[in-house]
């Protein structure tokens, strides 16, 4: 009986003695974010290949560069690794007053917008100065390689002296992931060629996907407040799978 009771208390002692390890891997699975309380704090850390994001609080670049907005050289970048943004129920607001393609891009790398907020309120907006005809500009551009989530948010864009040119999500042989808290607005369309075809300029989502590239689009829910225009091939998986989605306007699906 003595035995049995040493024993058992031998094993007690040593489950006890590897709570303290436990605890330390646990702690460490926990991401650490980076919360960044400015535009200058936010292309920093995405520069420096900071993987966990958090807004802070409301970013405005109006005021950039006194008064003159964004430039070319704050374009937000997400490549060569994977990246997580937290809107934490903040309000990103892009503005630029020059011609620039768009402001924010994932290129060779994944980034991933959520919102840990209870409110839900998180934001991406863009605002593009100088838009020019014909031009095709986009708040979030994903090019080849690259891989975009949204998860939570809702994205917007809007130009001077039109916004019927402009795409809030737009890509190029790239992964784009559309989730159930997400909304995506851009109403305004210019249908430059017959109207029965989504053929002018102007989209919530637009997907260009080649007949050769791994590029996917795949939209599990969501609200689109625009035109969506995805073109894919005919692939044994699927370049474009539609699961769910409230659409405003249409979608036109075109298979190569």
């Amino acid at each position: 009986m003595r035995k049995r009771i040493t024993s058992l208390l031998l094993t007690l002692a040593m489950l006890l003695s590897l709570l303290p390890a436990m605890g330390v891997t646990a702690s460490a699975a926990e991401p650490v974010w980076e919360t960044v309380n400015t535009f200058e704090e936010l292309h920093t850390a995405v520069k420096n290949k900071q993987k966990y994001i958090q807004l802070g609080r409301d970013i405005d670049t109006s005021s950039l560069h006194d008064g003159l907005a964004m430039n070319t050289s704050d374009l937000l970048t997400f490549e060569n690794q994977d990246f997580v943004l937290d809107l934490n129920g903040k309000t990103l607001h892009l503005k630029m007053k020059i011609a620039n393609p768009c402001f924010m891009q994932v290129v060779d790398g994944s980034l991933t917008i959520k919102d840990n907020s209870t409110a839900k309120t998180g934001a991406i907006t863009g605002f593009f100065g100088a838009v020019k005809g014909g031009w095709q500009d986009h708040l979030i551009f994903v090019g080849r390689n690259g891989s975009l989530t949204l998860e939570d948010g809702t994205f917007s864009v809007e130009g001077d002296p039109f916004s019927d040119v402009l795409d809030a999500v737009f890509t190029i042989d790239g992964n784009v992931t559309i989730k159930n808290g997400v909304k995506l607005s851009q109403p305004e369309f210019d249908d430059s060629g017959y109207g029965r075809d989504l053929d002018g300029y102007g989209y919530a989502l637009r997907a260009e996907l080649d007949k050769g590239s791994t590029g996917k689009v795949i939209i599990e829910g969501g609200e689109f407040d625009g035109w969506v225009q995805l073109t894919g091939s005919q692939a044994e998986n699927g370049s474009i799978q539609i699961n769910g989605g409230t659409f405003k306007k249409g979608v036109q699906v075109l298979l190569q």
